[in-house]
């Protein structure tokens, strides 16, 4: 196995976030409309759209992880990919741990992220809690890291 570098990872996340940004911002809008508009309700609820989209971003992951896909769309578009330590799939219970685990790698000043530049397997905090690594997808060689 060939473990995906600090630099593919964070561009992974780069493109989940601005997927997940656009996504916040469609259902804001639709909200916003639905609402009254520029009213202070529309705001509102606008906020809200946004609020729900990013409370269950790490459904996305997990789901997206532990599908057949092993990855989110960024880690797709970088062709990685998230498997156990053995290199099987993760259940869905597993990546909803792991996914959680982020909050932990996000204290303080995210430096459990910044982890996977200097650990031996590339992993994060999370990934070292959770018993998970980030590979290159099977017989992909790409010079990014």
């Amino acid at each position: 196995m060939k473990y995906a570098g600090f630099w593919r990872r964070s561009a992974a996340l780069f493109v989940d976030v601005m997927a997940l940004g656009a996504l916040g911002e469609i259902l804001g809008q639709i909200l916003l409309v639905a609402f009254g508009g520029e009213t202070e309700r529309g705001i509102y609820a606008w906020g809200v759209g946004h609020v729900v989209v990013h409370s269950f971003s790490w459904l996305y992951f997990a789901l997206m992880e532990s599908s057949n896909f092993h990855a989110t769309l960024g880690k797709l578009f970088f062709d990685i990919r998230v498997v156990s330590l053995d290199g099987e799939v993760m259940t869905f219970k597993h990546a909803v741990v792991r996914n959680l685990c982020k909050y932990i790698s996000a204290l303080p000043l995210f430096f459990g992220f910044f982890m996977a530049g200097f650990t031996s397997k590339k992993q994060a905090l999370h990934d070292i809690i959770s018993k998970s690594l980030v590979i290159d997808k099977p017989g992909h060689q790409i010079k990014f890291d």
